[in-house]
């Protein structure tokens, strides 16, 4: 387990909100994936939404939904846009602006198909586009995973 908590602090470019978030893929040992998931050193959060076990990890990836950290530290350190809400714009290459909804984590996300997230070049939190693409989308459901190890605070 301390191999694989050092592979989460050296590979995962942290995000920053209320904790130090590391976003990323869990490679379960039963050998199921699951895509998104927050390892993140905060007891409080215990049993309050869906979790998994570090113990249950065999490994870990890159997210193929995971926004870029820059990204996601722009709009966390911007905060809520409304009460209990974040809501945001990722801007691509081709200029188009994709709405996005959040109730607090903002670091998984479904971009529309044909883009990566090597497209995306800009976030924003207000409307201020000629190619805005009205369908408000929201974040992807995720998983905690809590570790008990100050590497990750």
């Amino acid at each position: 387990m301390a191999d694989l908590i050092q592979k989460i602090v050296e590979t995962i470019e942290p995000s920053i909100s209320y904790d130090k978030l590391f976003p990323a893929s869990a490679i379960l040992k039963n050998g199921k994936i699951v895509d998104c998931v927050y390892f993140v050193n905060n007891p409080r959060l215990k049993g309050s939404y869906p979790m998994i076990n570090i113990e249950d990890i065999a490994d870990i990836k890159e997210s193929p939904y995971r926004l870029p950290a820059k990204f996601a530290n722009e709009i966390y350190e911007r905060g809520e846009t409304s009460m209990c809400c974040i809501q945001f714009y990722i801007v691509v290459g081709d200029h188009k602006a994709f709405s996005y909804r959040s109730g607090g984590y903002v670091d998984f996300i479904d971009l529309p198909e044909g883009y990566k997230m090597k497209d995306i070049f800009q976030v924003n939190q207000r409307f201020s586009f000629t190619k805005f693409d009205t369908k408000e989308r929201r974040v992807k459901d995720f998983t905690w995973c809590l570790v008990d190890d100050d590497r990750l605070k």
